[in-house]
């Protein structure tokens, strides 16, 4: 076999896999604004969370980086209670991760775990890194080095009210560890609840006023946000339906002033709305051409 029909049998296999994931159904969308996006800054991407707008479809190699990376935080917890430390992955309670949630529970968050630290019982947060991020971590720091998964922890512990945290991050490249206590800040809680209830009432806007920002070509929510990409109607995505702050991720109709339970002909998909920066920009426009027809007029 010639080094052409070596590379040609190993180019097939790869796009054999990648078909295989392509043609995979897709997973079924989050209906809440969950503790892993939080960290997002723009509001306009917590409200498509919140409503169930799916996620854009992502390449086969992101796909087995996310599946790796669930694979590992089974390991290291595995490595945790072979170190000797009391971890508990699932709430004896459920059976199930722990979950922890408010505002009716259109608001969630799951942690890897619990770990008890010198007596203390701390959320456990698992991140597999690469080399190069590891090292970030390691010299500023996970509130420096990696906002998104600092508001995750302050987030999941505001809610259950367990306010210590373990970071254990590990490194893909070299297998190294690093581990990392961090601690509720209040302050970072309450801003996190200023975000979510903008959201919830309704006041959210995106973060760019151009499809080309670059925050906005990585956003997982891309398709939903700018390219009208949408979802089998439902009440949750519906522009009359508001979230119920109260009990299960209920929603109340203000098109027919009720709890909304089921589909009607009166439905409108919610669409995103712009950015303050655009706002601001279409009214400048408006007022500049409003003092030239008064110019024309004198």
């Amino acid at each position: 076999m010639n080094i052409d029909e070596y590379l040609g049998n190993a180019k097939k296999i790869e796009d054999a896999i990648n078909d295989a994931y392509a043609d995979a159904p897709r997973e079924e969308t989050r209906r809440y604004i969950g503790a892993s996006g939080v960290g997002n800054p723009c509001n306009q991407y917590l409200a498509l969370c919140l409503r169930g707008y799916p996620e854009s479809e992502i390449v086969p190699k992101l796909k087995r980086i996310f599946r790796d990376g669930h694979r590992i935080e089974e390991d290291v917890v595995a490595d945790l209670k072979l170190a000797g430390y009391d971890v508990k992955e699932v709430d004896e309670i459920t059976g199930k991760q722990f979950r922890y949630s408010d505002f009716g529970n259109h608001v969630m968050g799951n942690a890897d775990g619990n770990i008890v630290l010198d007596g203390i019982n701390h959320i456990l947060e698992i991140k597999s890194m690469n080399d190069a991020r590891w090292k970030k971590c390691h010299k500023y720091g996970v509130k420096s080095s990696d906002p998104k998964y600092f508001a995750q922890m302050q987030l999941i512990m505001g809610l259950s009210q367990i306010h210590k945290s373990c970071f254990v991050s590990y490194n893909k490249n070299t297998s190294e560890y690093l581990s990392e206590i961090v601690d509720y800040d209040e302050f970072e809680y309450a801003d996190l609840q200023r975000r979510i209830k903008i959201v919830l009432e309704g006041n959210e806007r995106r973060l760019s006023s151009t499809a080309t920002d670059w925050r906005c070509k990585t956003c997982f929510k891309r398709s939903a946000c700018w390219e009208g990409e949408t979802y089998p109607a439902a009440c949750h995505n519906c522009s009359h339906a508001k979230p119920i702050q109260m009990g299960n991720k209920s929603w109340w109709c203000g098109k027919h002033d009720i709890e909304a339970v089921k589909i009607c002909d009166d439905h409108n998909y919610y669409q995103p709305r712009p950015s303050v920066a655009s706002w601001v920009g279409h009214g400048v426009h408006s007022v500049n051409h409003l003092v030239l027809f008064f110019l024309r007029l004198t």
